[in-house]
């Protein structure tokens, strides 16, 4: 089995380290199958899991909490 790890560079409110700055292993993302592609913005990332979902994550968020995106079908 191959082991993937996503690791998120940066302030993130949700992080337990002291300063808040990274590296940050995004464990969440095992959870959720694993990702496909991952597209970084100014205040979220979206990520294409291996499902074929879509979920955005904000940075200023309190928890790592990835949002289901509907609405991209089959596609």
């Amino acid at each position: 089995a191959v082991i993937q790890e996503v690791i998120g560079m940066g302030w993130l409110s949700w992080s337990s380290s002291t300063n808040g700055q990274g590296p940050h292993m995004l464990e969440l993302f095992a959870d959720l199958g694993g990702v496909q592609q991952i597209v970084c913005a100014e205040r979220c990332l979206m990520s294409l899991t291996r499902t074929g979902r879509v979920y955005a994550m904000f940075y200023s968020s309190d928890t790592q909490s990835p949002q289901l995106i509907s609405g991209f079908g089959e596609k």
